[in-house]
């Protein structure tokens, strides 16, 4: 987890708001380090996923 920040962030007050960074870990590596948020991912991010139209959107 990091903080994730926008433009709106920097001139008001920071929301606080989290994101997950994952980059450069496999799936596997992934479910094994950190099972909850494996499986907080495929509940909820994976099936809007799976609907995108855009191969990159879909598959990455």
């Amino acid at each position: 987890m990091r903080p994730c920040r926008i433009g709106r962030d920097l001139t008001d007050a920071p929301r606080g708001v989290p994101a997950i960074d994952l980059f450069g870990l496999s799936a596997e590596q992934v479910r094994s380090r950190y099972p909850a948020v494996y499986q907080w991912l495929l509940e909820r991010v994976k099936p809007e996923r799976d609907q995108n139209q855009r191969d990159t959107y879909r598959d990455n």
